[in-house]
Order: C-alpha cells, then structure tokens, then sequence
C-alpha cells in the first residue's frame, strides 16, 4: 500500500471534524483506487468501518466493501449484519467473514508464525 495513501486515511480519522464529514460519496472517492488487500484492510479499518458503526454511512455501502476488516470493531454488528444480508452476500465474503470472526485470522490455511 503507498504510504500517502495511509498517511492520509490516519489524518482524516485523527481529525475529528474531518471524519465527522466523511459519507458515502467521500468514502467512495477515498476509497478510489485500491489495489490489494492491504489497503482494503486499512481503509476499512481506519474509515469505512468507523464511519459506520457511527451510523454515517449505510450498511448497503459497506456491504460492497471489506466486510471482514469491522470484525476487530464490532464482531457482533458484522454477525447480525452476515445474518441480515445472508441472501445479498456473495459465498466467499460470508466464508471469509466468519472465519474471520471465529479464528481471528485472515485466511483459513496460514497460520500465524
């Protein structure tokens, strides 16, 4: 991930009146551009997920993002949000997302070294 682009996600979420504005057509242009999952990870960990457990954006925005990445915020809103959304979501996301919250690890077959 380039280091601007996480430098400017911590700046945005240290800032209270800046991520106070954040919402969905800003999300969305922030979020332009993302090539791995790292910076999946860090955006959705840093802005998106925040953002909505604040409420300040929509669970329908979140649902096309990196689901996986809430688990660490709140493991009980990204369980009723998988039970919710069960038929909307794609089968990968739904595996990943709860292998997530059951083992706290990414992908099922590494191990933490």
């Amino acid at each position: 991930m380039r280091r601007s682009r996480w430098l400017a996600y911590e700046l945005v979420a240290s800032h209270a009146a800046a991520f106070r504005r954040l919402d969905e057509p800003t999300l969305e242009a922030l979020g332009q551009g993302i090539a791995s999952w790292d910076a999946v990870d860090a955006f959705s960990r840093t802005l998106a997920g925040p953002a909505w457990l604040r409420g300040q954006v929509s669970d329908g925005l979140i649902e096309r993002g990196a689901l996986r990445a809430l688990v660490v915020h709140d493991p009980k809103a990204v369980r009723g949000f998988l039970i919710e959304h069960d038929s909307a979501l794609a089968s990968r996301v739904k595996r990943e997302v709860r292998h997530k919250l059951a083992t706290g690890l990414k992908h099922p077959l590494r191990q933490r070294g």
